[in-house]
């Protein structure tokens, strides 16, 4: 288990844990998954080429392929996987990206994805809906789950507003699990 896991882990084991009811499995077994499922959604550092630099490394790849193959010795030395694979590059079409994006602020459907996962969880674990709590006066919101959110995105290294977030994920479980 990676430290990445474990804090999540420990962070939803500190929830307030409904007792399971009707005799099913207690939704808290499920935690170690949990840990993993959001483990795997933390946004990777990377430097993302631009489209025309990937498709002529694709190029690139495909005429070095199609070279190999032309060449009988070499290619008799490698394991069949191996010709199979470099066989397939070799007679792919060439790379069709999409076109470059429009205008506006790219669309965070990884934070939003996160949001969801974790207000199911909660709404799971807890056996509550989550929600906010706003001042009637106005001022900053707060609650179980907007601080709950927060942590995890802290956890996750993610960089966005876990107020607004949870707003959308708190209209999700209220769509997908209408009360009874």
């Amino acid at each position: 288990m990676t430290g990445l896991q474990a804090e999540l882990e420990a962070a939803f084991r500190k929830l307030p844990i409904a007792p399971p009811d009707d005799g099913r499995i207690p939704y808290e077994w499920v935690i170690p998954g949990i840990g993993r499922q959001l483990a795997l959604m933390k946004p990777v550092d990377r430097k993302v080429a631009s489209p025309d630099a990937t498709k002529r490394k694709l190029v690139a790849l495909k005429k070095h392929a199609r070279i190999l193959c032309e060449d009988m010795s070499a290619m008799a030395l490698l394991p069949l996987k191996l010709r199979i694979l470099i066989v397939e590059i070799a007679h792919a079409e060439d790379p069709k990206l999409p076109p470059p994006a429009g205008r506006g602020a790219p669309q965070k459907s990884q934070v939003t994805q996160v949001a969801r996962t974790v207000a199911e969880h909660f709404y799971g674990l807890t056996g509550t809906r989550p929600t906010r709590i706003t001042p009637p006066g106005g001022g900053k919101a707060h609650g179980l789950f907007l601080e709950f959110l927060a942590t995890t995105y802290r956890i996750l290294g993610i960089k966005a507003s876990a107020e607004n977030q949870a707003k959308a994920a708190i209209n999700f479980v209220r769509e997908k699990y209408p009360k009874d």
